[in-house]
């Protein structure tokens, strides 16, 4: 399932999601659903994206995470078992101006079988969103 989660106050809340029609089982992320911006690779792309303004301004003095320090030198995120035991989490930073930090992300069971292939089609797509919205 592919869904875009955006940043609210502290959390990263699913706007809008894409179930796929083929396959034996599907992973539902429902619209609405929260978790702390500091859980989930969601959560780790939307904090790699934040300015160094962006990040004081919410997390005050505290530093960047390691963890979203090593998404921007990677450039996605990957979390497994950290919001829905059983669950992966694969997300890029998404940015469209005037718009709160977001993230384009993907959740399944287990790990994804070409994580290169799949991220960097996450990336692709963001950008085609980012540029659809200038």
């Amino acid at each position: 399932t592919t869904f875009i989660a955006m940043l609210d106050a502290n959390e990263a809340i699913t706007l809008l999601s894409i179930e796929p029609t083929h396959g034996h089982a599907n992973v539902a992320q429902r619209p609405g659903v929260r978790h702390p911006i500091t859980r989930g690779a969601p959560g780790y792309s939307i904090e790699a994206s934040l300015s160094q303004r962006e990040h004081q301004t919410l997390y005050g003095g505290r530093p960047m995470s390691e963890t979203a320090l090593e998404v921007r030198a990677r450039g996605y995120s990957l979390s497994q078992d950290e919001v829905i035991p059983g669950l992966t989490s694969v997300a890029v930073p998404l940015r469209v101006a005037g718009e709160p930090p977001a993230a384009l992300a993907v959740v399944c069971i287990g790990l994804p079988d070409d994580l290169e292939s799949l991220t960097q089609d996450l990336r692709e797509a963001a950008g085609r969103i980012e540029r659809s919205a200038q």
